[in-house]
């Protein structure tokens, strides 16, 4: 396995996972951000979830990691794309 570039300090000991996008997400990657999230939690059961910005001065992800996970991980209304509206 190969070190990732994902998070200063955290590549050697974690799993990055990333969204295409910046604060707003369509309802399929958000359905599929939590597919992931699912199978990385069966295969590494003492993992915990954080969001970049947790460990960096950083804004993204574009959306609050511990709101989401509050949420159980489904997605936050303010951060969805509605399809065929366009702001």
């Amino acid at each position: 396995m190969e070190t990732g570039a994902h998070c200063k300090g955290q590549n050697r000991n974690s799993i990055g996972v990333c969204l295409v996008g910046t604060d707003k997400f369509t309802l399929s990657q958000w359905r599929h951000l939590q597919g992931i999230i699912q199978q990385l939690a069966k295969q590494h059961p003492n993992a915990t979830l954080h969001g970049h910005r947790e460990f960096a001065n950083k804004i993204c992800p574009g959306f609050n990691v511990s709101e989401w996970i509050d949420n159980n991980c489904q997605p936050l209304i303010d951060h969805l794309i509605r399809e065929g509206i366009n702001d």
